[in-house]
């Protein structure tokens, strides 16, 4: 992956930001600090849009913010996955 496209001030500047929120599951993400690569699937939230790459964070982790993930490493909610996420709670420590 090449840092330099990923994390510049043309994306910044140039991400489309979504209506509302969406979360999705992703076996990829990087962020400036940090490239996580799985070969599993994990809960994501996306609020933005630049080219080939969703912008949000992980549901669950660290807390970093706008990791860029590649789109066609994520993908939707299953049903069972969308109830969990409903019933879930957040908990900031």
């Amino acid at each position: 992956m090449n840092e330099e496209l990923l994390f510049n001030d043309e994306v910044d500047k140039n991400k489309k930001r979504l209506e509302k929120p969406i979360h999705l599951m992703a076996k990829e993400g990087y962020h400036k600090m940090l490239n996580y690569i799985n070969d599993t699937y994990a809960f994501i939230v996306v609020h933005s849009e630049y080219k080939d790459f969703y912008i949000g964070n992980w549901l669950e982790g660290f807390g970093f913010v706008d990791i860029q993930f590649p789109k066609n490493k994520t993908r939707s909610l299953t049903k069972e996955e969308q109830e969990k996420i409903n019933n879930s709670r957040i908990v900031i420590i």
